[in-house]
Parts: C-alpha cells; sequence; structure tokens
C-alpha cells in the first residue's frame, strides 16, 4: 500500500479504517515520520 500525506509534524501516526471488521482484519498501522 502507497499512502500519500503532508508530514509536517515528526512522530508516530496511525493509519486505520474506521470500519471495525476492517479494523480487527489488519487496516491499522503506524506511520512514522522523522525529520
Amino acid at each position: 500500500m502507497t499512502i500519500d500525506f503532508h508530514a509536517d509534524n515528526p512522530g508516530r501516526w496511525l493509519f486505520h479504517c474506521h470500519n471495525l471488521y476492517h479494523l480487527d482484519a489488519g487496516m491499522a498501522r503506524v506511520v512514522r515520520y522523522v525529520e
């Protein structure tokens, strides 16, 4: 999966689906942004 976003605040961010079935199936990842 490729995501594109404006990274202007370093840290760890949760990227997830709001559908609970999808969340349980693993559609949640931590995105880490380092300057």
